[in-house]
């Protein structure tokens, strides 16, 4: 079945007076070259199905006989019209779309006519965009006279329209719904080219376009300006952007935009120029310090030049944070490559952005991940160093598909590790002398790679995980240990007197120790079950609280008293609650209350609490919750068996857990989830 990207590639070739190569279309479609190859393979099954002449790769380029190309032309518009099935996603992306530039009566029946679909899967899909824009601080709903609409601020319905365009430029490069006049985008894409120009700066071509349409698509009479407060709209006012455009746009009926074109030239550029105006210059070296020290925290690495990185992080930041603040969010060209080529610093760069996501208050989306990644690329390879992580390829039954859930896992759980890709079993031998190690959730028969073949469950059990550890470890081993402790006593010796060397030697070795035992495994936590955690005295009821900190502290009562854990651990929780909202309601009436290892955790714990009457963990929505459970770890990887039992147990029995009536109650339940992996057997 032909997808939309296998249609808009049909569009270009038809259009083209020229031979396509296969990288052309994989930079204009931002997908890999392996997918245009198998988007051509689809194309040429429907022309051979509709007796067309197949497209043939050359040297030269892609290019379609004369014959397909009448046939396409005549054919493409009803092909999408007819024949074309959207994802549930693309329908969604494009409701909102549709609802946020078209002036005209949407109702569920409109959107069955539209995409063909059941009225069941239209009512499925406005829910979904209703939690959508629920992120977005938007809300939508059916009026008589208007049908649906989407209410809120302009500006943030503009980031949430921008943040869709850019995710489903292909679906409207075509521009089947018309949701933007030709013209109007033209002419605006040529005045960007003007301003960009008489800058001297370089705009990514496809954010170019993507502004372009975006602003052709809200060039419609009952679409709102955006108002802005004054002392944006003075900052504004001060750049050299704001200038070319009110000169270049004075041609065009866009004067109410002026401020809002500028806001996103300023966040264009991929580097800002140092007279970037701005409040936060503080905020933003923290940003990049941030940056700077997660990353060497976790490629264990230093830079001789750490100066020039902190400038070029520093002023990509600047432009950056208009980006995060008034939701300016594009589409980076270059992500797909860097995702590809240089897998294992974007991987890093990825986990090394959720700590700036709490500096900032806001997300970072995958593009911006790219960029950063880039900036560390580009001095890694000025300082002529590499990372040196495991690269890792996945093998599932059916390909990405299946993986998905593995690779999050995996992702989330090993450390210092990249996985390339997901591949199905017939494409293992394209990619295994690429990476260090194979993970494969089936047998491989005649491996010839089985020195660096790992298999594992489809949802890893714990055994699979601490294997999987284990075999990537990046830990210093102990001989590069001592080789270290070796050179740097030697130098300290040569540096001090004797009296003093012996103090820092003593010192030294104290915190190297402390440090040892710090990585070392806790062997004794090993095999820590649910019911090992979760004993009788770790059981509590109570008929009510009277807010959701008098709930965390008596959940964690017996780990506090026992010194399992500190204070600042609850503290931790409670501090994160404000910030990132309830992200601890885990299931309906379920709360796993935790932080990270370094907020307090003396020991591997758990506890927990059940209520009579639930308490609201929400003032924004319902997140009622009557088991509120603690669990502290001392490291990464120590509570994952009685996590993963855990899990099992509140999926499969939560209404005996809600409904139990005393400590022996819940006791069986445990009992009867904690399992070890031999015990299966």
């Amino acid at each position: 079945m032909l997808v939309y990207k296998d249609y808009y590639i049909m569009h270009l070739l038809m259009h083209s007076s020229q031979p396509l190569m296969v990288d052309d279309l994989s930079q204009l479609l931002s997908i890999s070259r392996r997918s245009v190859y198998y988007a051509l393979m689809n194309i040429n099954e429907y022309l051979t199905a509709n007796h067309q002449v197949e497209i043939q790769p050359t040297v030269e380029g892609i290019q379609v006989a004369e014959t397909t190309r009448l046939y396409l032309k005549d054919a493409l518009h009803d092909m999408i019209t007819e024949s074309y099935v959207h994802t549930p996603k693309e329908r969604i992306g494009l409701m909102a779309m549709l609802l946020l530039t078209l002036d005209h009566h949407f109702s569920i029946s409109s959107f069955e006519d539209i995409f063909k679909v059941s009225r069941n899967t239209v009512i499925t899909d406005i829910n979904s965009l209703k939690k959508q824009l629920k992120t977005f601080e938007l809300n939508m709903q059916y009026l008589q006279d208007k049908g649906y609409v989407i209410d809120g601020k302009e500006l943030t319905k503009r980031s949430f329209l921008l943040y869709t365009v850019s995710t489903f430029h292909y679906l409207i490069k075509i521009n089947h719904f018309n949701m933007y006049s030709i013209d109007d985008y033209q002419a605006v894409l040529n005045k960007l080219k003007v301003i960009e120009s008489a800058l001297n700066v370089h705009y990514v071509k496809e954010t170019k376009e993507i502004l372009a349409k975006m602003l052709a698509m809200i060039h419609k009479p009952h679409i709102h300006a955006v108002h802005l407060d004054q002392d944006t709209l003075s900052l504004i006012e001060e750049t050299p952007e704001y200038t070319r455009v009110t000169m270049v746009f004075s041609e065009l009926d866009y004067q109410h935009e002026h401020h809002y074109i500028t806001l996103h030239l300023l966040g264009l550029r991929v580097h800002a120029y140092e007279g970037l105006i701005t409040k936060d210059n503080a905020l933003i070296r923290d940003v990049v310090k941030t940056i700077i020290d997660s990353f060497k925290n976790f490629t264990l690495m230093t830079f001789d030049d750490e100066s020039t990185l902190f400038d070029g992080l520093y002023y990509h930041m600047k432009s950056a944070l208009i980006r995060y603040r008034y939701g300016i969010i594009y589409d980076n060209e270059l992500k797909n490559d860097i995702k590809e080529h240089y897998p294992s610093i974007y991987n890093i760069a990825n986990k090394v952005v959720k700590e700036v996501e709490a500096l900032i208050k806001s997300p970072i989306s995958e593009d911006d991940v790219a960029y950063i990644a880039m900036h560390f690329g580009g001095h890694l390879k000025r300082e002529s160093k590499k990372i040196n992580t495991k690269t890792i390829l996945l093998v599932c039954l059916n390909g990405i598909s299946t993986s998905k859930m593995l690779r999050k896992t995996l992702e989330d759980t090993l450390k210092n590790v990249t996985i390339i890709d997901a591949v199905s079993l017939d494409e293992v031998e394209t990619y295994a002398n690429q990476v260090d190690f194979i993970v494969t959730t089936i047998p491989i028969e005649n491996n010839p790679y089985h020195e660096k073949t790992v298999m594992v469950q489809a949802i890893p059990s714990e055994t699979d995980l601490k294997r999987l550890n284990t075999l990537f470890s990046t830990s210093a081993q102990p001989d590069q240990i001592h080789k270290f402790k070796r050179a740097f006593l030697s130098n300290i010796k040569r540096e001090f007197k004797p009296k003093d060397y012996q103090l820092i030697k003593e010192i030294f070795e104290e915190q190297l120790d402390h440090y040892h035992k710090k990585i070392k495994p806790k062997e004794r936590y090993d095999e820590a079950m649910l019911k090992d955690l979760l004993t009788k005295e770790h059981i509590m009821f109570k008929p009510q609280v009277s807010s959701v900190e008098e709930a965390l502290y008596d959940s964690a009562k017996p780990l506090l008293d026992k010194q399992l854990i500190e204070k600042r651990y609850i503290e931790k929780v409670l501090k994160n609650l404000e910030e990132m909202g309830p992200y601890i309601v885990v299931a309906p009436n379920i709360a796993l209350s935790h932080a990270r290892p370094t907020d307090g955790v003396n020991e591997l714990c758990m506890s927990l609490l059940l209520l009579e009457e639930p308490v609201n963990f929400s003032d924004k929505e319902n997140r009622e919750v009557r088991v509120i459970i603690t669990l502290a770890a001392p490291d990464e990887t120590s509570h994952l068996t009685a996590l993963g039992q855990l899990s099992q147990m509140l999926m499969d029995a939560s209404e005996e857990l809600l409904n139990a009536k005393s400590k022996s109650d819940i006791l069986r339940l445990i009992e009867q989830y904690s399992t070890s992996e031999e015990d299966k057997k």
